[in-house]
């Protein structure tokens, strides 16, 4: 995977965004329209989770970076 180290590539990161709001709209679609529908519910809360860990196992180093980042920098202004 080339996406673990460096810039994850924008088209990853549009991937990964649609997937979480496909996973979001599938889950809403399913209270809205049958709320009996439960089993669609929990797949899309299912298939949202599932991309979020995803996306936290792929950009974990970039978020931890970023954070450090924004630490240093609120250090430096106290």
């Amino acid at each position: 995977m080339s996406g673990m180290h460096g810039r994850p590539p924008k088209r990853a990161m549009i991937v990964w965004v649609l997937g979480i709001l496909l996973g979001i709209a599938s889950t809403l679609n399913a209270y809205h329209f049958n709320h009996n529908n439960i089993i669609g519910m929990l797949l899309g809360i299912a298939v949202t989770g599932v991309w979020i860990i995803w996306a936290i196992q792929v950009w974990h180093h970039e978020i931890v970076e970023c954070w450090l980042r924004i630490r240093e920098k609120n250090h430096e202004a106290n």
